[in-house]
C-alpha cells in the first residue's frame, strides 16, 4: 500500500524526470529515446541522492571527497530490515483539506482533481502523528499486522540485537525500553525478556527521549548512507558529468534541493508553501 504522501512525492519525481527529458531532447536533438530516459533517470537519481544527503540525512553529498574510503564498503542489496521500518513509518494517513474533504491513504483520486499544490500545502502545514504502540488505528493496525508477519517470515534478530550492531546500549528491562508502566506490563505478556523483543515491537514501544535519535532513524539513516556511496552513480568513474548530460546537469543534480524540486514543478507562491519545514 503506498501512502498519500508517498504518491504525491512520486508525482513530484515523475513530473521532474519528464521535465528534465524535454530539456535534454532540447539541448541534445540527436539522442534516442532510450538515450533521453537513461540520461534522464541518471539525473533524477542524482538528485533523490543529493536531497537525502544534504537535506534528511544533513551529510553533504560529495563522493569525489572520499573515493578512496568507499573500496572497503561493500553493497548487499536493500536489506529486508529497511523496507519494514521505513515502511512502518510512513505508514498511510488520511489527508484533510477543509472539513468537508477527507482522503483516505488509498485514494488518490482527489490528490489529483483537487491539485498537487493543495496536497503539498497540506504536508508541509499539518502535524502528522508517529505511528507507535499508543497511535495505530484501525486505518494502520491490519497494515502494521502485515509488517510483523514479514518480519517473522524473514527471522529478523531482536530489537537489542540491532542496538548492538549499531553501538548503542541494549535495554536492560521492558520498561528500560518503553518508560511506560502499562506498555511494559503488556509486553511481558508478549516476551519472556527483553532480549526476546523483535524488531518492529521495539521500533513501536521505544520511549522518546530528548535529544537522543529512535534507534529506527539510526538504523534506516545507516542503511541509506551505505546505499547511496555503493549506488554506481557515485562510484569514481560515474561521478562526472558525462554520466548527467553535461556540466549544466551534473551541476543540476549536486545543486538540487526540495526546495527547488517543488518550485520547479508546482505552480505555486513560494512563500505561500514553506517546502524547507518538511525536510525537517
Amino acid at each position: 500500500m503506498l501512502s498519500t504522501s508517498l504518491f504525491v512525492l512520486s508525482t513530484l519525481w515523475v513530473r521532474e524526470h519528464n521535465r528534465v527529458c524535454d530539456e535534454l531532447s532540447r539541448k541534445s536533438t540527436s539522442w534516442t529515446d532510450e538515450k533521453l530516459y537513461t540520461t534522464a533517470r541518471n539525473i533524477v537519481t542524482g538528485q533523490m541522492m543529493t536531497i537525502m544527503m544534504n537535506e534528511i540525512l544533513n551529510v553533504e553529498l560529495r563522493p569525489e571527497v572520499y573515493h578512496h574510503r568507499m573500496e572497503n564498503i561493500s553493497a548487499s542489496g536493500t536489506p529486508i530490515e529497511l523496507y519494514l521500518t521505513m515502511t512502518l513509518l510512513s505508514l498511510p494517513e488520511k489527508l484533510q483539506y477543509s472539513s468537508t474533504k477527507l482522503t483516505p491513504f488509498n485514494k488518490f483520486r482527489q490528490v489529483l482533481e483537487d491539485d498537487l499544490k493543495d496536497a503539498l500545502k497540506f504536508m508541509v502545514n499539518s502535524k502528522m502523528g508517529m505511528v507507535t504502540a499508543h497511535n495505530d488505528g484501525a486505518l494502520t493496525e491490519r497494515h502494521t499486522w502485515t509488517l510483523m508477519k514479514l518480519s517473522r517470515e524473514h527471522s529478523l534478530q531482536g530489537f537489542n540485537s540491532y542496538r548492538r550492531l549499531l553501538g548503542l546500549p541494549a535495554y536492560k528491562s521492558f520498561f528500560d525500553l518503553t518508560r511506560n508502566k502499562k506498555t511494559a506490563f503488556k509486553l511481558t505478556k508478549l516476551y519472556r525478556t527483553v532480549e526476546e523483543v523483535e524488531l518492529l515491537t521495539g521500533v513501536l514501544t521505544e520511549k522518546s527521549s530528548s535529544g537522543a535519535l529512535p534507534t529506527a532513524k539510526i538504523l534506516t539513516d545507516s542503511f541509506i548512507i551505505n546505499a547511496i556511496l555503493t549506488n554506481n552513480l557515485t562510484a569514481k568513474h560515474s561521478w562526472a558529468p558525462d554520466t548527467f548530460g553535461g556540466v549544466e546537469f551534473f551541476d543540476l543534480v549536486k545543486s538540487t534541493s526540495l526546495k527547488s524540486l517543488v518550485y520547479r514543478n508546482v505552480d505555486v507562491n513560494r512563500d505561500e508553501l514553506q517546502v524547507h519545514l518538511y525536510a525537517k
